[in-house]
Parts: structure tokens; sequence; C-alpha cells
């Protein structure tokens, strides 16, 4: 490893800086979600305003007026594009990124060349990343996943979710036997942070959970 190292020129040792870091925290990330701590799902979806709350874990009290979400938020984010700038897309970027560059240079690449092909290479990452996501949120919201079953249910929070349901945040959680990143709304009046334990307590529209901090 010392040996590859000092064999690299100033810019593969650029390249090396950034893919290294980068490939790591992915492959943190692929591990996390193989045994469950991590989602897979990073496009945010939104659909109507209909609002389906509940009160805690023995009794749910549901509604279908809305009177709870903001409408036109929810219908801003219920673009179905392509969510290319999330967490695990720019690190993607990053790690193939820099994994090109080097492989560029060392192939006798000049430094223009190799920093032009590592944002294409990037940049297709990403777009790959993007697509992927899409597929699997499709693949949600075409019914394979009822998101009642989540009511009552622990969740971690993936994404910051700001308070009185100004915006979404995502959670993570098992829901119909496999761990799913979810969009996510809270009634509470701080945000609930990174990391945070929270539980279910109801649905927002067709595919937006209601959450509590524990």
């Amino acid at each position: 490893m010392f040996e590859w190292w000092e064999s690299l020129t100033q810019l593969e040792r650029i390249f090396a800086y950034i893919a290294v870091p980068s490939t790591v925290l992915l492959l943190v990330q692929v591990i996390l979600t193989a045994i469950g701590i991590s989602g897979h799902s990073d496009a945010d979806v939104g659909q109507d305003g209909s609002d389906f709350d509940a009160s805690g874990h023995d009794g749910f009290d549901g509604s279908q007026d809305g009177s709870g979400v903001h409408d036109g938020h929810f219908d801003a984010a219920s673009d179905p594009g392509l969510h290319l700038f999330t967490l695990r897309g720019i690190i993607a970027f990053f790690s193939i990124f820099g994994w090109t560059g080097i492989m560029i240079s060392r192939n006798n690449g000049g430094v223009a060349l190799s920093v032009f092909g590592a944002i294409v290479a990037g940049a297709i990452a990403l777009f790959v990343i993007a697509f992927i996501f899409k597929w699997m949120m499709k693949l949600q919201s075409d019914g394979s996943v009822d998101y009642k079953n989540a009511l009552g249910l622990s969740a971690t929070v993936y994404i910051t979710i700001p308070p009185a349901r100004s915006d979404k945040g995502k959670i993570n959680t098992l829901l119909q036997g496999a761990y799913m990143e979810i969009d996510a709304v809270t009634d509470e009046e701080t945000p609930i942070k990174y990391g945070e334990e929270v539980v279910v307590i109801g649905l927002s529209g067709n595919n937006t959970l209601v959450v509590k901090r524990k």
C-alpha cells in the first residue's frame, strides 16, 4: 500500500484523497443497508394532502380531510423527476470521480483529460444512483407497499424532520419485511434530528408518515 501511494503523482494523490474516504463511506452505506440500518430509497415522493392521524400505538383516529397538511407544499414535492443530489448519489460521484481520475492519469492521461474523464464518470454514477432509486420509488408507489402497516412502528430519523409539518424528513424502519427509507413529517414544535428514535402515529397522503419522538 505504501509503495502504491509513493508511486502516485501529486494529481493522483488528490484524486486518492477524494476516492478513498468516499469509497469507505459508500461501503459503510452498503453494509448498513445489508444489515438493515440504512434504507434503500433516496427519492422524495409526495401525494395528496389527505391525513390519517393517530394518537398512539393502541388506537388510531383517522381523517381524510387533509387539514393538517399544506397541499401546495406536498404537491410541489411530488415531482416524479430524478433526484440527483442525494447523499448516496454524491458519495458515489466522488468515489467514481476519484478512482477514474487515478486510472486515466496512470494511463498517461494529462491533467485536463483526467479531470474531465473523472467528472464524466462521476456524473454517470450520479445518474445511475438516481435512476435506481427512482425505480425503487416507483415499485413502492405502485402499491407494493402498504404504509398503513407502518402505524405504531419504531423508526430512526435519517434526514432531519422539520417541525410543524413545515417540510419532510426521512426515517428508516422495517416495513413488510424490508428496511425502507420513507418520507416523514411531524407535528412537534422542534426539529427531530438525525439518529433520534421516533414512532409512527399516522399517515399524511399515501406514502408520507407522521411521527413523534419516542
